[in-house]
């Protein structure tokens, strides 16, 4: 019996023993649930290399604290790829997310997703942007407490000064400098006008290509070459940054080199980069991530300028260039990397130029248009015509509302809130936005159908106080005549536009009347938003239009592709008010020259930055027609462009065929077959 008690203690022994080492086992569980996990975003606005290495650097560091992707943290990376309607989309998903935080890299990034987040106001930490007090986020250099109290990050302003002193060190005979950049980012028209300062200070001659698109850059490029620049400087500019290996391999070509202030740009064939190690400022961003996760409140976080400066040389180039370039060898000693042909590695403050510039103007417009890119380099020579040169005593501030309406006001709001000495708005919309927002500021509009018809007075003399500015109606009856003699059998043309654009309206209202003399109906399909041109264009064809006519409607401009494919695919021609609409499809263009628009505005301007008050100065008309064919279409649809109008035009002008000197000023690459036959046609 005693055995058997003690066999019963042994295994009471054992059971007790497997209990403790279970209990043991699940202790851990036994403490709690685990701390959940939290979300954090990274948004980038493109691939480039340096925006991945700052992202790489802020994930590195928020691992070194403890908070590992994948355990303490989920991680969501997000890329809009250079488009800023996708970089709208992406803002707007994380916004609407679960994220505990978002962190951006670069500009563009830090600007869509701090509106987006404005109602939310989850914490938001930014990194790898150039000036995040000119970024328009409601940061403040004077004021630093005046801020989101959720938003909070670093600025790393491109050492600009620093390698424009290192270029002229190399070559100390360097005279003049090519840039090209892209006017709707902040960042690089930051850079920009500090690299106006530096080159003023060493006379050198800063040679400026201002573009809006990627697709604008390599024509860009040529043109500054063939300017006979001695050597081309790429900033801080997220648009250029992507084509950056295709500006240095023509720049090579042409025997010239490139220097940059991305230290990365050496690899690719730049002659040396200097700026930042991205990867140190990534990490610098996560330090300051984590903090905020573990409790810190993002409104205590300082911004301040974080540059930890890289150089970067490529001796390799040397051989391939025209001129003279030695580099110092204690430059090279200080280089972090230096790639030769053997092998295949903080800057200064933004500075004003205030004092150097007497005068500053606001232009802002509806979205991309190579017709506004002429407008406004019309506007600036123009003006230094007047004695206002840019860089000198005037500074441009440049905007567009990326063809979203709702945008336009607010940005007559802040121009008008921005201290500047006139305001621009180009295209009726602006103009509109400008009549209700701006209170304080001068106003001198160009590139407008219709000024009274969009409100801005009961007519060119009688008009509302502030405001002045340049009419340029298109030339209808030259359109008309065109449309009557292409297709002199045709009953029916087709048109599409938006009733909320006064310049569309009034167009339209005329074509039909003008139309209705000539025996054709004018069929007419109104839209909201460029998303329905497609349909509106289908049901034009539907309805048997022979043609489809666009006037200079903004909502059509911005998706006239859609419009095209469907004319296109019913083999009918399109006729366009926006000589720039030849490039898109267009069969033949019928518009007046924005170039001209733009200096007669610039008259204007000079007068009120002299002192003239807008109130007394009339508006002007000014539309100088121009006109161009797409020979290719034309053979397609098989007509023949008239060489005179019939006798049931309403006009008597004749020969309305592109000329060549006006292909040339807006870029069109027209068959020999047109050039060869072309007449030059002026305004009447």
């Amino acid at each position: 019996m005693l055995k058997g008690l003690q066999g019963i203690g042994a295994g009471l022994f054992l059971i007790g023993l497997c209990c403790v080492i279970l209990l043991l086992s699940d202790w851990h569980r036994r403490q709690g649930p685990p701390p959940e996990k939290r979300t954090v975003s990274i948004f980038l606005f493109s691939d480039r290399d340096l925006l991945e290495e700052s992202a790489q650097g802020c994930i590195d560091r928020l691992t070194a604290r403890g908070l590992r992707p994948g355990r303490e943290l989920i991680l969501r990376r997000y890329s809009a790829n250079a488009d800023m309607s996708m970089a709208n989309s992406v803002a707007k998903t994380i916004a609407e997310s679960d994220s505990a935080m978002v962190i951006t890299f670069s500009t563009p990034a830090l600007q869509v997703m701090a509106a987006a987040n404005r109602h939310r106001k989850m914490p938001h930490l930014f990194g790898t942007v150039t000036d995040p007090f000119q970024s328009g986020v409601g940061l403040s250099r004077a004021n630093p407490a005046a801020r989101p109290a959720w938003l909070a990050g670093i600025g790393t302003f491109q050492p600009v000064k620093e390698v424009f002193h290192l270029a002229r060190q190399i070559r100390p005979e360097l005279r003049r400098v090519g840039v090209v950049w892209c006017t709707s980012e902040t960042c690089s028209e930051a850079c920009t006008v500090l690299a106006r300062e530096v080159c003023e200070e060493l006379g050198i001659t800063l040679v400026e290509m201002p573009v809006v698109t990627s697709s604008e850059i390599t024509d860009a490029t040529r043109a500054l070459l063939a300017r006979n620049v001695e050597a081309i400087w790429i900033g801080g500019d997220n648009i250029v940054e992507l084509a950056t290996p295709g500006i240095i391999e023509m720049a090579l070509q042409a025997g010239i080199p490139v220097f940059a202030n991305a230290p990365i740009h050496a690899e690719n064939g730049a002659l040396l980069g200097l700026g930042a190690d991205y990867y140190q400022v990534g990490a610098a961003v996560g330090d300051l991530a984590a903090d905020v996760l573990e409790g810190r409140a993002p409104a205590s976080i300082p911004v301040d300028n974080v540059v930890p400066e890289r150089l970067f040389v490529n001796t390799a180039i040397l051989p391939r260039l025209r001129d003279n370039w030695t580099i110092p060898a204690p430059l090279l000693a200080s280089a972090a990397y230096v790639i030769s042909a053997t092998n295949t590695g903080a800057a200064t403050p933004r500075t004003t130029t205030d004092a150097a510039i007497a005068r500053r103007v606001g232009i802002f417009y509806y979205g991309p248009d190579p017709m506004i890119d002429r407008g406004i380099e019309g506007y600036k020579q123009g003006l230094a015509d007047e004695g206002f040169v840019e860089g000198k005593n005037i500074e441009f501030l440049i905007r567009h509302a990326q063809g979203d309406a709702s945008q336009i006001p607010q940005i007559a709001r802040q121009f008008d809130e921005a201290d500047l000495d006139v305001i621009t708005p180009m295209t009726t919309p602006c103009l509109m936005a400008a009549l209700g927002a701006v209170r304080k500021t001068p106003v001198v509009f160009t590139l407008v159908y219709d000024p009274v018809g969009a409100g801005a007075g009961a007519d060119f003399t009688n008009h509302l106080p502030g405001v002045t500015g340049i009419g340029s109606f298109p030339p209808l009856a030259d359109t008309v005549a065109i449309m009557t003699n292409l297709l002199p059998a045709a009953k029916k043309i087709g048109t599409i536009y938006n009733p909320s654009e006064a310049n569309s309206s009034k167009a339209v209202k005329r074509v039909a009347a003008m139309l209705k003399e000539c025996g054709m109906d004018l069929e007419m399909v109104t839209v909201a938003s460029s998303a329905e041109l497609h349909t509106a264009a289908l049901a034009l064809v539907q309805r048997g239009c022979e043609a489809i006519w666009i006037t200079g409607d903004n909502t059509a401009v911005a998706g006239f592709a859609a419009i095209h494919a469907v004319a296109r695919d019913a083999r009918i021609p399109l006729i366009s008010n926006d000589l720039d609409m030849i490039n898109e499809g267009a069969t033949v263009a019928v518009g007046f020259n924005p170039w001209h628009s733009g200096e007669a505005a610039a008259r204007l301007t000079a007068r009120v930055l002299r002192g003239e008050s807008p109130d007394f100065i009339p508006f002007q008309q000014v539309s100088v027609k121009k006109v161009a064919v797409n020979e290719a279409d034309l053979q397609r649809l098989r007509l023949t462009m008239p060489t005179q109008t019939t006798p049931n035009a309403p006009v008597s002008r004749t020969r309305l065929l592109v000329a060549p000197t006006t292909a040339a000023a807006y870029g069109l690459d027209l068959p020999p077959a047109v050039l060869n036959r072309a007449e030059r046609v002026e305004a009447p």
